[in-house]
This record gives C-alpha cells, structure tokens and sequence, in this order.
C-alpha cells in the first residue's frame, strides 16, 4: 500500500456510517456549533443531525456535501476523516489488530477546520 492510499480490504465493512457521523459531530464540535444550529444552517432537521451523528440513517451523496458545506469542507475532505476514524477504530487494539501509535483526533490526523 502507497502512504497516504486507503483499500477496501484494510476497513471493516460495518462501521462507516457510525464513523462518518461520529467525523462530523467531532467537528461541529470543534466549531462551537449546536445541533440546532448546525442543522440550520445545513437546512435539515435537527433530529436528523442527531440520527446522522449517531450513525443511525444511511444517507445519499448531497446531504452529506450539504453537511460538508455546512461545516466549511469539501465532501471528499469530510469523507476522508470519516474513513481515517473508521481506519483508526478498526486498528486501535478491537478484533485483535495492531494499536495505533497516534490519537484518534488531532491536527495531524483530522486536519484544519
């Protein structure tokens, strides 16, 4: 594997939804907003911020770039922090893998915001 390329073979299939839910409440978090606002201004429910965050609902391609807008990224951006979390999940020690030597969220990791 090249540095920096993610395979299929190396996620969990389970899990990518719980992760990218769990990538974009770390980051309404780290923007201060609330869900009431952030659903505002993403114009959505605010109950489906939560089911999103939660890892609840399988959503479709515009409302995660709605969120991603919402939040001040690009799609591909939110998308890559929700599959470096599931990447760090999946080797943090669960199912008998390797730890990971570096923390589940940081500058390095999740980027700028």
């Amino acid at each position: 594997m090249t540095r920096g390329a993610w395979h299929a073979e190396c996620l969990p299939r389970q899990g990518l939804r719980s992760s990218f839910g769990h990538s974009v409440r770390l980051t309404r978090e780290k923007l201060g907003l609330s869900q009431e606002d952030f659903a505002e201004r993403a114009n959505v429910h605010r109950t489906y911020i939560s089911s999103i965050e939660l890892g609840k609902v399988n959503v479709g391609i515009e409302v995660p770039n709605t969120l991603a807008a919402a939040l001040g990224l690009g799609l591909s951006e939110l998308v890559r922090r929700a599959v470096l979390q599931l990447f760090l999940t999946h080797t943090s020690g669960r199912h008998g893998h390797r730890k990971a030597r570096f923390p589940l969220v940081g500058p390095n990791l999740l980027g700028r915001v």
